[in-house]
């Protein structure tokens, strides 16, 4: 239930707050974007890590 609410909250919000602060919004994105890229990263190595780690066993 508190998913749904959150959804509405973004569908109806977002496009004010993008409207009202681009800039704001903009940033928000871009650090969204680089927090992922980053997680995939990361998860990325510790996928590797444990395989490397499984081998060297």
């Amino acid at each position: 239930h508190l998913d749904e609410l959150s959804k509405k909250w973004e569908e109806i919000s977002r496009p004010v707050f993008e409207r009202d602060y681009p800039e704001i919004a903009k940033k928000t994105k871009e650090y969204k974007k680089r927090k992922e890229e980053i997680i995939a990263k990361a998860n990325g190595n510790i996928e590797q890590f444990y395989v490397s780690d499984e081998i060297e066993k």
